[in-house]
């Protein structure tokens, strides 16, 4: 199955979605340019999460990603660590 991030904010979208949970961007689809592959971006946030990020708190920010995205620490750490290797959250 393929995996999909908002092109966006970065958050995970499911194969079918109408629009990001996380930022509100709207699509008509995944593929019609409001997602990409997940090898391209980063994780997804919401304000909290961006609060953490920018505070510098990565282990906070890795267990409110798991809260919100219901993922395990590898996948957490993961997209934690692709947002700050974007340097969005300074």
């Amino acid at each position: 199955m393929p995996s999909l991030i908002c092109s966006h904010c970065g958050a995970p979208i499911a194969v079918g979605a109408s629009g990001c949970g996380f930022c509100g961007t709207a699509f008509s689809s995944p593929s019609a340019g409001g997602a990409v592959d997940a090898g391209s971006s980063a994780g997804g946030v919401d304000a909290e999460l961006a609060a953490l990020l920018r505070r510098g708190d990565q282990l906070g920010a890795m267990k409110r990603y798991r809260i919100v995205h219901g993922v395990g620490l590898k996948e957490a750490k993961d997209a934690v660590e692709q947002l700050v290797r974007a340097g969005r959250f300074r």
